[in-house]
């Protein structure tokens, strides 16, 4: 969750610095790489943090399941994050 907030901050300070007049080319990737980060914090919140918290409360029973549940959140987080960074790249040079 920690990397998505980053990806979040960071990209709204390349929209910031970069961002005069009407949206562009530059404007839309730098959007659709917000988009993604703000999925990735959607989708750790939604999959991954309750998750977590019923792997703590439960212990043993369910933890395969569970484990499983938050590998499926980063893994999505990840790739979406992957998005973000290369969008913010590619922003540079559209």
């Amino acid at each position: 969750m920690g990397a998505a907030a980053v990806a979040v901050a960071t990209g709204g300070l390349l929209w910031f610095l970069l961002h005069s007049g009407p949206l562009g080319t530059q404007g839309h990737i730098l959007a659709l790489g917000a988009l993604c980060a703000l999925l990735a914090v959607g989708v750790q919140g939604v999959m991954g943090a309750p998750a977590l918290g019923e792997l703590f409360a439960l212990g043993k029973s369910e933890e395969s399941r569970l484990r499983h549940r938050v590998a499926t959140a980063q893994r999505v987080a990840a790739a979406l994050l992957m998005i973000t960074v290369t969008c913010m790249a590619a922003s540079r040079y559209a």
